[in-house]
């Protein structure tokens, strides 16, 4: 009889509790439970390595034993107590077996139910056996065993094993801790530990529709959970990978698996890779933190789905390197680059980059039809979006938001992209940093950058900027450098140092009905040494419009600019407004005019209460219904680009309702010859009194006529 302890080490990870998510305009705080950071994404990670003792302390030794077939099972020799069938299964338990070099327990070809549990085995040095094997086994259970220090695989199901179930088990110093392979589906394999082994869980060639969660693997050489060539609904849920060479690998076309809120954590490569065909795999509210590689890797694959997953101090956050994937909602901080795009096709949206040391977005290698949606990168050393893919076609971004960043907010180096309505404030150089060719620039906002908001360089040509704003930066609203044959119309430009800066050998640019106003040092400069077109722009101090000169070396002019706007906006003046509590549909409708409408105020008791812009000739419609009983005094303040304001003031009373009458009501009427009494059972409304009035005073007038009369005839 030896004496063993049967030890289940169950690796821990227990802060990644995530409780509150607070996004502010400049950044993102993740409260973490027990937490209080302000513009810190923290995730604390606390491990060890808890042991239970799950047998006795003192185990009967045991020879190897080998079942094959259903008939097999020696309840004599093998110790196996019970029938076999569902409720009365097959138990072999509480042994040590040294394997003497082969295998410790082989059970071949059987579909009776057993379970196999509390079993130490040792010895088994052969490198390409199991030390606990199912070879085309179905309702097994492993329980709560050790297989470890062995050669081999720890726990090996082979050849179309079916349905089984391995938990609370242990492998470690093993080839692989667990080897599921050869079409070996539809298994749970739920709480087990591979420790120190070359392959922790090896999942190879059709092992499908498993179902793998809250297992551990740790130290392992190289793989903490390995899926080749397996596909088609493999679960893996809640599992932790920590100090492997890749937490989780994917290779040789495992598709159409989802893998969520497992953690990857300071593993020497990769956390998460996916290489070779591994395709439609959704990964989901994962964590990849403090890997010495990407967090999360795609290379060579398509269709793979991102949400909600975080990557955290790695050397990339996310790298994309392969077509059509979907990447939403996730958030990479603290890493060097949070999310890198290598491939073509892919939908990045609603994703969050904040801290990290390079950039929060690269778009690399000229590739194409990638697509940014409603993005932001916030803090990070270099740059928000850095679009410099060099032949890099087709690119979309839309809604994105680039603050804070030391350097640009967007580089954008592409060839007929588009960039609409993004946004780029208080970065350390520029807004957009303009480099690409025959891209179109719509309605976006530079606003507070310490360079310029617009900034296009000599390699930019052919790029088509309309209805963009550029307010508030340190130096230039728009600066060309070198740059060629863009078209540069309707944006707006003010505030800034210089409005529009054409600087080197810009040439062929054409600069046209832009509003260029209120800017420190000149709304327009021209220094450039080539010819570019300025034509019906409007500028801060062109009172009588037509020709206006441009200052500059270049001796330009805008030969029909727009003369200033010196009028303040219009607006009507509704009348005042008194209504009884709790009645609705009561509204203020103002309407205002303005060549250069910018925003206005709403003021209530002298208290702000909204601010927002407004068009020209469009109502601005405030509601005022559900007012406690009182007056109110609602003023609205219209502004125009120039600064120039119109207010107007709408009263608001709000009338109390009288309580109604719940008894019957009374209504006593008196002349001078009859007192009348009638009663009714409602209140009688204003009209249908006076016509009760009429008939009460008419019916005794006509009755002491009739009276007079008959004393007249006696007389």
């Amino acid at each position: 009889m030896n004496s063993h302890i049967i030890i289940v080490k169950k690796y821990k990870v227990l802060s990644f509790l995530m409780t509150t998510i607070v996004l502010t305009g400049i950044g993102l705080t993740v409260l973490l439970e027990g937490e209080t950071t302000n513009q810190d994404l923290v995730v604390q990670v606390i491990s060890d390595f808890q042991t239970k003792i799950v047998s006795l302390h003192s185990l009967p030794s045991h020879a190897p034993i080998t079942v094959d077939g259903n008939g097999n099972f020696d309840t004599s020799s093998g110790n196996w107590t019970g029938s076999g069938t569902s409720v009365d299964p097959y138990i072999f338990e509480n042994y040590y077996i040294n394997a003497s070099g082969g295998v410790g327990i082989s059970i071949f070809n059987t579909d009776m139910h057993f379970i196999i549990r509390n079993v130490v085995i040792n010895g088994s040095l052969n490198c390409c056996t199991g030390v606990f094997q199912l070879n085309n086994v179905t309702n097994g259970q492993l329980l709560n065993n050790d297989a470890s220090n062995n050669g081999g695989y720890g726990f090996y199901l082979n050849s179309g094993s079916n349905y089984n179930n391995l938990s609370n088990n242990i492998a470690e110093n093993t080839r692989f801790g667990f080897y599921i392979r050869s079409n070996s589906m539809n298994n749970i394999l739920n709480n087990n530990t591979a420790n120190t082994n070359d392959i922790g869980l090896y999942f190879h060639i059709n092992a499908n529709q498993n179902i793998v969660y809250n297992n551990s693997a740790f130290n392992n050489t190289n793989y903490g959970f390995y899926l080749f060539q397996s596909s088609n609904n493999n679960i893996l849920d809640n599992n932790t990978a920590n100090n492997n060479s890749i937490g989780f690998y994917f290779s040789a076309g495992p598709s159409n698996n989802t893998i969520q809120n497992n953690y990857a954590i300071n593993n020497t490569n990769f956390g998460f890779y996916a290489v070779g065909s591994a395709n439609f795999n959704t990964f989901a509210y994962n964590i990849a933190s403090s890997n010495g590689g990407t967090g999360f890797s795609l290379f060579n694959n398509y269709n793979n789905s991102f949400y909600h997953n975080i990557a955290n101090d790695n050397t990339w956050g996310y790298l994309l390197s392969g077509q059509n994937h979907t990447i939403y909602n996730n958030s990479a901080y603290e890493n060097q680059v949070g999310f890198r795009v290598d491939a073509d096709g892919n939908t990045l949206k609603r994703n969050i980059a904040e801290n990290n040391s390079q950039n929060g977005f690269d778009l690399i290698n000229n590739h194409d039809n990638n697509i940014f949606i409603d993005n932001m990168a916030f803090n990070n050393t270099q740059h928000g979006f850095n679009f410099l893919g060099g032949n890099s076609f087709y690119t979309k971004a839309t809604g994105n938001n680039a603050s804070n960043n030391l350097g640009n907010g967007f580089v954008v180096g592409i060839i007929q992209g588009q960039m609409w309505e993004n946004y780029a404030q208080n970065n350390g150089m520029h807004g957009f940093l303009i480099t690409g060719i025959e891209n179109t620039f719509n309605s976006n906002y530079a606003i507070s950058n310490e360079e310029s908001g617009f900034y296009l360089t000599e390699t930019s040509q052919n790029n088509t900027l309309f209805n963009n704003t550029a307010d508030l930066n340190s130096e230039n609203g728009f600066l060309l450098n070198g740059s060629i044959e863009n078209n540069i119309n309707t944006n707006t430009l003010s505030n800034n140092k210089w409005g529009i800066s054409v600087q080197a050998d810009s040439t062929q640019n054409t600069i046209t009905s832009n509003t260029i106003i209120a800017n420190i040092v000149s709304d327009a400069l021209d220094d450039s040494t080539g010819e570019n077109v300025w034509f019906r722009n409007l500028y801060s101090d062109n009172v009588l419009g037509s020709l206006y000169v441009i200052p500059g070396f270049a001796g330009a002019i805008d030969p029909d600019s727009i003369p200033l706007d010196v009028n303040s906006p219009q607006i009507s003046s509704p009348a005042d407004i008194s209504y009884e509590e709790n009645s609705i549909f009561n509204v203020i409708n103002w309407q205002a005019t303005d060549k250069f409408p910018n925003y206005y105020l709403i003021i209530v008791n002298n208290t702000v209460i909204s601010s927002f812009s407004w068009v020209t000739g469009a109502p601005i419609i405030v509601n005022v219904d559900g007012l406690p009983p009182g007056l109110y005094n609602y003023t609205i303040v219209v502004y125009d680009l120039v600064g120039l304001f119109t207010t107007d003031t709408v009263f608001v009373t709000v009338n109390v309702v009288e309580p109604s009458e719940t008894t019957p009501a009374t209504t006593i009427i008196t002349t001078s010859i009859v007192t009348t009494t009638i009663t009714s059972s409602e209140p009688i409304p204003s009209s249908s009194g006076f016509l009760g009035i009429f008939f009460l005073l008419a019916i005794p007038m006509i009755l002491l006529m009739r009276k007079r009369k008959k004393i007249k005839k006696i007389k």
